[in-house]
């Protein structure tokens, strides 16, 4: 639902709550992309993004850890993407999506740090005898 107001509200106590209008006519954002788990090699980064939508600003937190727990926000990790830094062990992170009625956590992205690799092939052919050798 769009909001506008052409007011400024005020509270019990006379001030100035700009954000109180804003917030009867908003809802909290909703996400309709989540962040995706990545597989990466050791000392890779990987670039996590979500899609939310609402009709007030969205202001986003990264966070390690699973969905909910807040107690290590990501610093500096403030918009719809976020690159991690080289990653030498799997890492989860999700994002807190707000605007000013109210908070929505994503599902948290596991970045699995993995060194199974495809398996490589290389020959070489050294020369070892001039002779020719005949084949049958």
């Amino acid at each position: 639902m769009l909001f506008s107001f052409s007011g400024v509200g005020t509270d019990l106590n006379g001030f100035s709550n700009p954000q109180g209008v804003a917030a009867m006519f908003a809802s909290p954002p909703v996400i309709i992309t989540q962040p995706a788990n990545q597989i990466i090699s050791p000392g890779q980064t990987a670039t996590l993004s979500v899609v939310a939508t609402s009709a007030a600003p969205v202001f986003y937190q990264w966070y390690l850890g699973l969905a909910g727990d807040i107690s290590s926000p990501v610093r500096g990790a403030v918009g719809s993407f976020f690159t991690s830094p080289a990653l030498v062990s799997t890492t989860s992170y999700w994002v807190q999506a707000t605007n000013v009625a109210g908070a929505v956590n994503s599902n948290t992205a596991t970045v699995t740090v993995t060194s199974n690799q495809p398996p490589t092939c290389s020959l070489s052919v050294q020369e070892t005898d001039r002779r020719a050798i005949p084949i049958r």
